[in-house]
């Protein structure tokens, strides 16, 4: 239902308070006086209902978008208001841009579209812009807070803490450098010996004299640092007790590594290649070329890689046609899923005897196979490669490789310790000033 506005006529929604049309309140009874008499009358009334003269035609609706201007009695309130409000007088003031054009107009409420006077001063409160710059400059040009507890430290303090970082740098460069520069820093560093390097060990020393063995070399060079010491080790070791050693990888730089381990050792016993050593090379295929070889080396691999010659023409292969006539398989190995490859196509397959060296990576990983009797030793990085030179009596690679690493770990151990006791220190100088 409609409500009709009692002022203009309009029609509004039903629940309304005010007029749409001209703002006045819905309900409310308006009224106009009589232009002779005063006599209140409804505003909707022609004549006056007290002297019968004629009344003024009630106001039209203000139509959409119509500018209606300030009075002058409006005009002048505002004005009075301006400086209470923080206004200032200008172009704004009058209502006009400074080309002369007026400015738009802006809808006050209950009033209509009407253009109201844009006051504004900046108060005692506010800075100016030139203040504003300054004051960024200023913050800008000075030192952050937390620098500044820092500046009120004394020279000395500022020096030692930004030597103690530079001071630790050098010491672990001394701690790397000097060893292996100066072997004998090292000659007297204690390696203790741990239980699966004694089982490797006494997995090698139990091998029969004129036995043969395998070694596997399936490492890259990028491992070499860890593996290289312990190869040399083991081939040594194996060619001393007069067992006969056969190489083999399933990598492609396995072959140049092996040459490598039996040069390293061949001038001090008067070791010969094809009596006492071959290396078969490169075995491509992983899994599947492994279990065809185990059945007959000489039809995966029917000649040597360094001199190209049959298998049948070394003596120390002619009475061995698989992998069941090798007394031990050494696998050495940069990470587990290459020792796994040997011990399920070789190892649990032929029940063969095993023991692995490792990477530092990849030993924990190939405890399982320790535990469970599936490798009767291993050996873990540069630390096994030293115990194993410690156990034969021949210091090597290994312990000079395991010289620099103990210092490293020494200093950082050090700092560590020494960071917490100035920690503590400083916490307790805190403490004191509190209760002061």
């Amino acid at each position: 239902m409609a409500v009709y506005c009692s002022q203009c006529g309009a029609s509004n929604r039903d629940g309304s308070l005010y007029c749409n049309a001209c703002g006045q309140r819905l309900g409310v009874t308006a009224t106009a006086a009589g232009p002779v008499c005063g006599f209140p009358t409804p505003a909707l009334a022609r004549y006056c209902s007290q002297c019968g003269n004629p009344l003024p035609a009630p106001a039209a609706a203000p139509v959409e978008g119509e500018v209606i201007p300030f009075s002058e009695e409006e005009a002048g309130s505002l004005e009075a208001e301006a400086p209470s409000l923080g206004g200032w007088k200008g172009e704004e003031e009058t209502g006009k841009k400074a080309t002369g054009e007026p400015l738009p107009p802006i809808a006050a409420p209950g009033l209509g579209p009407r253009p109201l006077v844009p006051v504004h001063r900046p108060g005692p409160e506010q800075a100016s812009a030139a203040e504003l710059e300054a004051a960024w400059a200023a913050a800008l040009a000075g030192p952050p807070p937390m620098v500044e507890p820092l500046a009120r430290e004394g020279r000395a303090a500022r020096l030692l803490r930004a030597s103690v970082p530079r001071l630790l740098y050098l010491l672990l460069l001394a701690a790397v450098v000097l060893p292996l520069a100066y072997p004998a820093i090292g000659a007297d560093l204690v390696v203790q010996v741990g239980p699966e390097a004694r089982q490797f060990y006494g997995a090698l020393e139990s091998m029969p004299p004129e036995g043969l063995a395998l070694i596997a070399f399936d490492y890259d060079p990028g491992a070499g640092g860890e593996l290289n010491p312990q190869a040399r080790a083991i081939v040594g070791h194996l060619l001393r007790r007069g067992v006969k050693v056969v190489a083999v990888s399933l990598r492609p730089a396995g072959p140049y590594l092996a040459q490598a381990a039996f040069r390293q050792v061949k001038d001090k016993g008067g070791y010969r290649y094809g009596e006492d050593f071959v290396d078969l090379g490169y075995l491509a295929g992983e899994e599947a070329a492994l279990a065809s070889w185990a059945q007959d080396l000489a039809l995966a691999t029917p000649v040597d890689w360094v001199r190209g010659r049959p298998l049948a023409e070394y003596p120390m292969l002619q009475r061995h046609a698989g992998v069941r006539q090798f007394d031990l398989v050494v696998v050495l190995a940069d990470n587990e899923p290459a020792l796994r490859r040997w011990i399920g196509q070789i190892g649990s397959r032929y029940n063969l005897k095993m023991a692995a060296g490792l990477s530092a990576l990849a030993a924990p990983q190939a405890q399982p196979f320790l535990r469970s009797g599936q490798l009767a030793g291993m050996l873990s990085g540069v630390p096994g490669a030293a115990e194993y030179e410690e156990l034969l009596g021949q210091p090597g690679p290994g312990t000079v490789a395991l010289a620099p690493q103990s210092l490293a770990h020494g200093v950082v151990l050090l700092a560590i310790a020494a960071g917490n006791v100035a920690l503590l220190g400083s916490w307790a100088l805190g403490r004191r000033r509190d209760k002061r």
